[in-house]
């Protein structure tokens, strides 16, 4: 009678972790959890989450994102000025 109960069990175990491959599989996950252990495993990736926890966190990186975002706003304006300036010179020369 145990051994009925044990093998029951396994199965319904069994099936279960089958189930649960067949639905991360569905969701791309293994490769996402392999990845993610790589990124821990690697020591600068470490470093890196340290020295973001010590500016400030997240926080931190949403102050230099929008940095970013205006520095590629300035970025933008002055290309099209340049343009601007090249094509009207291009056009004076002809």
């Amino acid at each position: 009678m145990v051994d009925d109960i044990i093998g029951t069990q396994a199965e319904k175990l069994q099936q279960g972790s089958e189930l649960t491959q067949v639905r991360l599989k569905e969701m791309d996950l293994p490769d996402s959890i392999l990845s993610l252990e790589e990124l821990y495993a690697s020591n600068r990736s470490k470093e890196d989450v340290e020295a973001v926890q010590i500016s400030g966190g997240a926080a931190s990186l949403k102050v230099e994102l929008q940095q970013l975002m205006d520095l590629r706003r300035v970025n933008q304006e002055l290309l099209v000025q340049t343009k601007e300036l090249l094509q009207n010179e291009a056009t004076e020369d002809a």
